[in-house]
């Protein structure tokens, strides 16, 4: 559980805030939470239908749900002026049958996401990286690629530690 003022990947969370805590089936999914400038969001999501299944067959649905499951999807973006964070907390299939709970409230706490993605970022380096190749192709200039190295180690979003925002 993250609280107080704390960065979770790289932007800063509030003292208080709007939080969803979801659950499925009486069991904890995730507390979510943005801070003051920023944008939640939970969803369930199906997205199926099979044109040629016969409609008067009892099982059509399980099977159409099994095929194209209904997914929950927890997420948010903070904008920080510059720079946009987005957190993704859940993303897990449902059942047919499955109770969904979300809680809306305010407070100083939530989980840590599981992602967290900055797409302007990315889109800046992969522009820049599309430059020095279009660069390289008009000067006649050959690419090596390195060799894809070991798998750098992550630090579980568990580890995240408050950030000491107070100057001391």
């Amino acid at each position: 559980m993250l609280a107080g003022n704390h960065a979770v990947g790289g932007c800063l969370i509030a003292h208080s805030m709007i939080t969803l805590k979801i659950s499925s089936n009486g069991q904890h999914v995730c507390t979510a939470g943005v801070g003051e400038h920023g944008a939640l969001q939970a969803i369930l999501e199906w997205v199926g239908g099979n044109p040629e299944a016969d409609p008067s067959d009892p099982n059509r649905q399980s099977i159409e749900c099994a095929m194209n499951p209904v997914e929950l999807r927890v997420s948010g973006v903070v904008n920080s002026g510059d720079e946009e964070c987005h957190y993704d907390w859940a993303s897990s299939p449902l059942q047919l049958g499955d109770t969904i709970t979300i809680v809306v409230g305010e407070g100083p706490v939530c989980d840590p996401p599981l992602e967290t993605r900055f797409p302007a970022a990315e889109r800046q380096l992969n522009s820049l990286q599309n430059m020095v190749r279009n660069l390289c192709q008009e000067w006649g200039w050959q690419i090596t690629e390195p060799s894809p190295s070991p798998a750098v180690p992550t630090v579980p979003a568990t580890a995240l530690s408050e950030t000491d925002t107070s100057g001391s």
